[in-house]
Parts: structure tokens; sequence; C-alpha cells
């Protein structure tokens, strides 16, 4: 799967986990601190909106430890972020604004941070950065973040406090249809930043609490907001297959019954292509709404394969992996699809092309589901692939054949059995 779409689906079940626990902190904001808490600080402030100068209600309201490296020579450090930006946003470090567009964060510990507020509509102030970039900051991450958010000192049993202003974003919206001319319902529709460079690097656009992403409705009509002024293009993602193990097979491998995973899924730009480098480009300026740009989604012309993962010799069956599919002529369009338990898969709706199929984490178990009977050793399959032609029919009967190993391999997750 696509850097891209890892990043829309991960991101978003991780916000919706966050979200949950700044609802259940919004009606708790104004507490006093208990015995266990004296060593905490607290921040306070005000979030407002430009455009009306009203307050921004019900933001959300977070904090970015600043690593200790750029806190010299001040009276307390950042939190080591070893674990990960996303895994320090607990419920304590996330907070809403209320009708006034006050906020409270209780309880934060000693250290400095940059605080930042993100609304539906308003530009995200870290739109431009990722994860890793926030994670491991470099001296220009670092200067560049410090010139766009408030910082703060928290020490213990203090308050400090900082007012944030929010800038409207842009706005871009339209339709999704199908070829007869009918709505498409409830398909993902995500917004990405044309390349800006010889390099073909592309900023990102989401925030840390909201994103460029949207899901048509019943009319297939779709809004996108808070956009920086840019170049974009529009992608519309198919839902792809949720795929089920084959039950009988899943038994007799001692598994549960049943297992899903999402893949298959490909996604068509504006306004009708696969092909990203043929999307149609198109320039929405801050505070702008932008409208009509449709997307229309084929319904002929498209086809599918399907196919085994084959062991060859006594190597033990294949219960678990994935197949990559890649565009030969166009690397950036791929997808990839899951393994049935009995060694099959399939991927729908693909326009002609030559692909290039390839194989990866191929296990004779079903990873997280079972653990390994004793003495068993994941047997280690090596990756296989094979080109295919995909013309004007379906292809079947694709085999991907693993040439065997000598003897397993194992797996550094499994202890050695002496």
């Amino acid at each position: 799967m696509s850097k891209f779409k890892l990043r829309w689906f991960g991101r978003t079940a991780l916000l919706m986990l966050v979200l949950s626990a700044s609802v259940a902190l919004a009606g708790n904001q104004r507490r006093s601190l208990g015995p266990r808490e004296v060593q905490a600080g607290v921040i306070t402030g005000y979030v407002g909106c430009d455009d009306t100068g009203a307050p921004a209600r019900f933001a959300s309201v977070l904090i970015i430890p600043i690593p200790a490296s750029y806190a010299s020579g001040q009276s307390a450090v950042a939190p080591a972020l070893d674990s990960g930006l996303f895994a320090r946003l607990r419920s304590h470090e996330v907070a809403k604004t209320n009708l006034d567009g006050e906020y409270t964060l209780a309880n934060v510990s000693p250290g400095s941070y940059f605080v930042l507020a993100e609304l539906d509509g308003y530009l995200s102030p870290v739109w431009q950065f990722d994860e890793d970039d926030l994670k491991d900051m470099t001296p220009e991450t670092f200067k560049t973040a410090a010139a766009l958010l408030p910082t703060v000192q928290v020490e213990a049993g203090k308050t400090v406090h900082a007012d944030i202003t929010l800038e409207r974003g842009a706005s871009v919206s339209g339709t999704v249809t199908y070829a007869d001319g009918s709505p498409a319902i409830g398909v993902g529709v995500r917004l990405e930043a044309a390349a800006d460079g010889s390099e073909g690097k592309r900023p990102l656009l989401d925030g840390l609490m909201h994103g460029s992403m949207g899901t048509s409705d019943d009319r297939g009509d779709y809004r996108i907001t808070g956009l920086p002024s840019g170049k974009y293009v529009l992608g519309v993602t198919l839902p792809g297959q949720v795929l089920f193990s084959n039950p009988m097979a899943a038994a007799s491998k001692e598994v549960p019954a049943w297992y899903l995973a999402q893949g298959d899924t490909v996604t068509i730009y504006s306004e009708k292509t696969f092909h990203r480098k043929d999307a149609k480009v198109f320039t929405a300026k801050q505070g702008d709404n932008l409208s009509g740009v449709d997307v229309e989604l084929p319904l002929h012309g498209l086809h599918s394969i399907y196919g085994r993962v084959i062991a060859e010799g006594d190597q033990p069956a294949i219960a678990w992996g994935f197949v990559s599919l890649q565009d030969i002529d166009d690397n950036q369009f791929n997808s990839q699809t899951v393994i049935f338990a009995d060694a099959s898969f399939q991927f729908s709706d693909l326009p002609p092309g030559n692909y290039k199929l390839t194989t990866r984490d191929l296990s004779d178990v079903v990873p997280q589901l079972i653990e390994p009977s004793p003495g068993h050793t994941p047997y280690s399959y090596k990756a296989g692939g094979i080109d295919v032609e995909v013309m004007d029919k379906d292809l079947n009967d694709v085999a991907i054949v693993l040439h065997g190993n000598s003897k397993p391999t194992p797996s550094p997750d499994t202890p050695n059995q002496n």
C-alpha cells in the first residue's frame, strides 16, 4: 500500500482515539489539581478566528514537546519522545475550547512546549510537517515551528498562558459520479499537493487532529476545508475488498474461523484517470471556496487479476502475506492485497497496463491471531514475483511460484527451543 494510503487510514484511526480522549476531558477541564499532580503545571489560553473575530468554539488544543537540545538555558527540559509524538497525546495533553474560546490543559509535565490549535475549516499551523519531523526535530524544523507556534515554559505548580489565532483556509468541493451519471456514495476523497520541485516531493496537508480527506455524501458531493494556498490534484479511492479468510482452511490451521483485512484499493484522479501524472491540477488560494472540482469513476474497461502463491517442493502452505502490484510504466500507480488462507489473491478494477506482482511478509501462520505451537518455527519463504499484462479481459489462474529454502529460518520473535 502506498505511503499516502497508510497515512490516511492509520492516522484516521489514531485521531479518532485521541478525539475520544479529548471529548472526555472537555467536561472536566476546570478541575483542581489533586495531591498527585502538585509537580505538574497548567496551560490556559484563548483561541479566536481571524476572519470572524469570534471565539474558535470547540477547537482542539494540544502541545508538542520541544526537545531538550532546543530548550537549553531554561530551568526545565521537555520530556523525551522515545515512544513517538502521538503516543504522548494523552488525555491531559489534548483539550477542547469552550463556548468562549477558552481552554485549559491541566497536569502538564514541566518542560518547554509548542501550543497549537486546530478547527475544521481553519488552517493547521503544522500542515507542512510529518509526524517524524515533529518527533525528531532538526534545527530547520524547530526554527520553522517556532515562527508559527507560541511556546511556553511549564513549571511545577504554576500556570502559563498562550493565546492562538486561527486563519481560515481554502475549501474545495465537487461531485463524484459514476460514468452512468449516478452518484458515487461513501467513497473516500482526498486532496494531494501537486509536486513542488524536480524530485517530485509533495508537501503534506494534514494537521495533527484534522486532515485533507473527506467522504462523498448520498448525492456524491464532498467538501474539504482548511487548506493552504497551493496547487492540488484530487483523488478518489474506491473502497476495495474487505477480505475474509477461508473458514475451512483457517480451521485446518487451528486459527479462528474468520479474520479480515482491507486491501485491493485503487485511486482515480481528477477528472477521470488512474494515473496521478495525468491528473488535472487546480489552484486554491487561502480563504477561497473553490467549487466544481469533480471526478468521474469509470464502469467499463476495468479488469481483475486472480491468482495463487504456490510454495514449491516440501514447503508448508502459505497462510498469510501480501501481494503488491506496481504499474511498470507508472511508479505512482500501486496497490496491494492480502493473501487468503488458501494462498489465493485478487486485484479488482484495474485499467489496462503492464504490472509487476511481488510477494511480501509471507508466513505459514496467521500473525497475531495465534501463537505458534511449542517447537514451531515460522517458515521463511523467498520472495516471488511475476510480470503480467492486463488488456481486454480478466486474468485468471496467475501463479506466483516460490522456490524453496533448504531449511526454515528462525523468526526473531520466536524463542529458541532447546
